[in-house]
């Protein structure tokens, strides 16, 4: 499985989902989970975060371990207050930029 199917439609009021180390690399489907606190997706195939620009509950965000080049899609997710990025392609530039914008944010590299 590499897409998350149908989950976003059904699973709205989810608030906390773990999808470390799993083969998921679309996250579209997550796009509704307007309730969502916490996220793991640490050593995925995922690259692209741009689904999540609307999850404005996220609060931490773990993606250690992806291929997320691309940070600018958090940058108005003024909850969010953890981002693992260890092991990332994420460069210094992407960082700061985000840490500009979201200045409480605590960024794990």
């Amino acid at each position: 499985m590499t897409a998350c199917g149908d989950a976003g439609r059904y699973l709205a009021a989810l608030e906390y989902l773990y999808l470390k180390r799993t083969q998921v690399s679309d996250l579209e489907p997550l796009r509704d989970l307007v309730n969502l606190e916490a996220l793991w997706l640490n050593h995925t195939q995922v690259s692209d975060i741009e689904p999540f620009r609307g999850l404005t509950a996220l609060e931490y965000l773990a993606l250690t371990g992806t291929q997320v080049p691309d940070l600018e899609p958090l940058r108005g997710l003024t909850s969010l207050q953890e981002l693992p990025l260890n092991d990332t392609p994420v460069s210094d530039d992407q960082v700061a930029a985000l840490k500009k914008a979201l200045p409480k944010l605590t960024i794990f590299r």
